[in-house]
């Protein structure tokens, strides 16, 4: 059954601001309600999840509006979205009621977040029936499901005494070269005797001993075995958990370290043409007034040759006229 998406009423004057708005809880998965003002959120109010008012540089509008939704709405949250002129306005519309106050340019990478704290949680599946091994009493809980009986009854089935090292009965009901007081006793009977205080008589005709009779090895084995392989796979498995997140750690450590070669990689290729870029423009500024202190002292020297040309004619012509 597929879940319905999250209703939210939007209330912003300002129409860009309100479609953006509307398009950003649109395209993460939730269904909006554009609203007029307050009155028309109040009448939309039993399918609401949240609700979303504009803060611009006339907040008053929006002040009143969060009373009125508080007075009538007090356990929905609302969303307070303002733009730069209404940032100022902030913390007045928190005292007013708002449950959040959020600029339109962190709203695109808070949105996701803001719908998770919105969704119902779900409650959680009840754990699966477990089955309770053979050995392990019997509890009140009914996904424990063991049947018990008496030992004798178990006896009585055919097979059960070879499985204890005992004689199966003869048709007569007795086991063959075997007097009562010589029949072995069921397992268990020496611990409840001396669970009772109760001294385990010797069987007639039996040497004192000195111990006392007991089930054959092995008897208790297949429990302790079970319970053995069982914590074995547990911590294989484990172990295997461990040695996943290991690699996985491995991984993320080497693709951080490549992402961070390669940013830097970037960084200094900008920054090398960048510095090149720089020195080409030095290089030719240089350039340019070597060239052009070049070309003042070519001046100068020109200069300085006419005037000498013109000297030395001068003093030639005056030499010639006599007047030197």
């Amino acid at each position: 059954m597929s879940e319905q998406p999250m209703r939210i009423a939007v209330s912003i004057k300002d129409r860009a601001a309100q479609q953006n708005v509307s398009n950003l809880f649109i395209s993460a998965g939730a269904s909006v309600q554009v609203c007029d003002d307050a009155a028309a959120i109040l009448e939309v109010a039993d399918d609401l999840q949240a609700i979303v008012l504009g803060l611009s540089a006339a907040p008053e509008k929006t002040f009143d509006a969060l009373v009125v939704l508080r007075q009538h709405l007090a356990n929905i949250p609302i969303f307070v979205v303002h733009d730069a002129a209404g940032e100022r306005h902030a913390k007045r519309a928190t005292r007013f009621g708002a449950t959040l106050v959020i600029s339109q340019e962190l709203l695109p990478q808070r949105i996701g977040r803001l719908l998770q704290k919105l969704a119902p949680k779900r409650a959680p599946e009840p754990a699966p029936a477990i089955r309770a091994p053979g050995w392990v009493g019997a509890k009140a809980d009914s996904a424990y499901e063991i049947q018990s009986m008496d030992l004798g009854a178990w006896l009585s089935i055919p097979g059960n005494r070879r499985l204890l090292g005992m004689e199966e009965p003869t048709a007569g009901g007795a086991t063959p070269d075997a007097s009562p007081a010589q029949r072995p006793e069921p397992p268990g009977t020496e611990r409840t005797r001396e669970g009772l205080g109760v001294a385990a008589a010797p069987a007639v005709g039996a040497p004192p001993t000195g111990r006392t009779e007991q089930a054959p090895d092995g008897l208790g084995d297949g429990p302790r075995e079970q319970s053995g392989a069982q914590n074995a796979a547990i911590l294989e498995a484990h172990l295997q958990r461990e040695k996943h997140l290991h690699e996985l750690e491995h991984k993320m450590r080497e693709r951080l370290q490549a992402e961070l070669r390669q940013e830097l990689t970037q960084r200094i290729t900008a920054s090398e043409a960048n510095m090149q870029d720089q020195l080409a423009e030095v290089l030719a500024e240089v350039r340019r007034d070597s060239a052009a202190a070049i070309r003042r002292v070519y001046l100068t020297l020109v200069a300085l040759v006419a005037l000498l040309a013109l000297a030395g004619g001068g003093l030639a012509l005056a030499w010639r006229l006599g007047v030197w």
